[in-house]
């Protein structure tokens, strides 16, 4: 689980449960990553795995791109959702 906090202690956004280990779910990130779409523009304190693009190398059809792995630097870039 991750979480991106503002200075004042308010969630802004969270990736995944806290206390559970993501093989198997719907936020299994292996080898990949998770773009928050573009489309949400307000904070949500709560992980909602609509709000993310996720791509991953294991076989998943819990979330978006199940075996498409990410690999760095080549498959990232700041300026490209």
């Amino acid at each position: 689980m991750y979480e991106l906090v503002k200075n004042t202690g308010a969630r802004i956004a969270i990736f995944g449960v806290t206390g559970e280990n993501g093989n198997g779910t719907n936020w299994e990130y292996e080898d990949g990553r998770a773009v928050k779409n573009i489309s949400i523009s307000a904070p949500n304190p709560l992980f909602t795995v609509s709000e993310w693009i996720i791509y991953s190398a294991v076989s998943n059809s819990l979330f978006t791109n199940p075996n498409s792995a990410q690999n760095a630097p080549d498959d990232f870039n700041p300026r490209v959702r």
